[in-house]
């Protein structure tokens, strides 16, 4: 009865995945579709093994292993543009995903054998309490738990009686949490103790998760849209801001660096900075964290090293060190360092390739 509902609850995961892709165009819309993707597929694979049809799609067996890891990174990316409207960009994404990459090199040579050696090894889990390579899939299971609590712990905030009295969506949240470190809970316990009983719970537990998400999903359409909604208006009336115009912040924070040029200060500080603003130091961060999505030493080195491109360019005679000096650098350390990782490559080089190339 369990293989027969664990299978069905794969086949609604990957109607659900379709479904995402048809109706959402989008990256939140991939991003929900590959989720549900890879839950589709680690459910079935549970739902083979329970049933006793793996040997039939032997070539399918244990590459739940790897998906286990690609599901709190795709759960989190979703989270992170449904309640904040913004999403990591490719190159700060790819490192989540290193831990599935990495079991999945691991692993080739297993899912290269041939089906025969892949039947042995399937006889030897069936013996086993259902519970194979336990020490890749308990950091798999622990490897979720952390991305389930980081992405509650991004939205705090809106966790208080008054919200959770008020907004169903907020209570929705709390539930699928709770839920969540539940099942992972026992799927942890299961790991260390090999329980056939508690393997089988946490199966089931991951299986009724999907028709629990649908029902939720017919009766709020857009719950992950009003969370964001929720969420960015608490955020706001928490805000240290207070009723400071962040538009009005910015615009005079551009012009103390395009026209009074501050960053050339060597010892310039937050401080400093806030001061002339007319803000705490408190409330600047706020303002570089969550409205520029920098921070203080990022933002002014910015300006810094767009201040030495120009230096370098037009005064070829002065050495490196002098155009850092000269940009408010105080070792030519933090200058290197600072200009590659702006421009990509050396001062030095960067001189060389402009004055060989010439002005434009």
């Amino acid at each position: 009865m369990l293989a027969q509902f664990v299978l069905f609850s794969a086949t609604l995961a990957f109607l659900f995945a379709i479904g995402e892709l048809w109706s959402r165009p989008g990256q939140a819309g991939r991003i929900l579709a590959l989720l549900l993707l890879a839950l589709a597929l680690i459910l079935l694979h549970n739902g083979l093994l329970l049933s006793h049809q793996m040997v039939g799609y032997i070539h399918f067996f244990e590459w739940n292993l790897v998906l286990v890891f690609t599901i709190g990174p795709l759960a989190a990316g979703y989270f992170r543009i449904m309640t904040t409207g913004t999403a990591l960009s490719r190159r700060r994404a790819i490192p989540h995903f290193l831990p599935a990459i990495l079991i999945l090199l691991y692993l080739l040579p297993d899912y290269l054998q041939s089906a025969e050696l892949k039947r042995q090894r399937l006889d030897q889990l069936i013996h086993s309490g259902l519970i194979a390579h336990r020490w890749i899939m308990l950091p798999g299971i622990m490897h979720l738990s952390v991305y389930l609590a980081l992405s509650l712990y991004s939205v705090r905030h809106v966790l208080h009686p008054h919200a959770l009295k008020t907004e169903a969506t907020v209570r929705y949240l709390l539930f699928f949490a709770v839920y969540g470190f539940v099942i992972n809970t026992i799927g942890v316990y299961a790991m260390f103790t090999l329980s056939r009983e508690l393997a089988v719970i946490t199966y089931g537990g991951i299986a009724l998760l999907i028709p629990l998400i649908y029902l939720v999903r017919r009766r709020h359409p857009e719950l992950m849209l009003h969370l964001g909604r929720v969420s960015r208006r608490e955020k706001y009336r928490r805000s240290q801001l207070g009723g400071h115009d962040r538009d009005e912040l910015v615009n005079r924070l551009t012009d103390l660096m395009e026209t009074e040029q501050v960053y050339l200060t060597e010892d310039l500080t937050l401080a400093q900075l806030a001061a002339a603003l007319r803000i705490t130091p408190h409330q600047l961060s706020e303002l570089f964290n969550d409205h520029l999505k920098t921070n203080f030493a990022g933002y002014i080195n910015g300006f810094r090293v767009r201040h030495a491109c120009r230096m370098l360019i037009a005064h070829p005679e002065q050495t490196v060190l002098t155009v850092a000096y000269d940009s408010g650098f105080q070792s030519r350390s933090t200058f290197h360092s600072a200009f590659t990782r702006e421009t990509g490559m050396s001062p030095i080089r960067y001189r060389k390739n402009h004055l060989k190339s010439g002005p434009d």
